[in-house]
């Protein structure tokens, strides 16, 4: 398993909840990687339990990681797209 460096991830409460509202889940933030801080922070079943939107990367900075509708992509440097294994 893949394991995420950094991501923010949307994530929407169900529709009539008392929490109607769009939720913000961020596991680690720019600075951290400015600073060189690159172990990892969060696991791809984490992020899973937080939404189904988001950006991140991946440890190693081995590519974009980008979360659609719930399916985890990883963007290589090719820019080619593929889920993330």
């Amino acid at each position: 398993m893949i394991e995420l460096l950094a991501a923010t991830v949307i994530a929407a409460a169900p529709s009539g909840s008392d929490d109607d509202r769009d939720v913000l889940y961020q596991v680690s933030t720019l600075g951290a990687l400015q600073v060189g801080l690159l172990q990892p922070a969060a696991s791809m079943q984490d992020l899973h339990a937080h939404g189904d939107f988001g950006l991140g990367t991946f440890v190693g900075l081995n590519g974009e990681m980008v979360v659609d509708r719930g399916t985890i992509f990883q963007v290589p440097f090719s820019g080619k797209a593929r889920v993330a294994p």
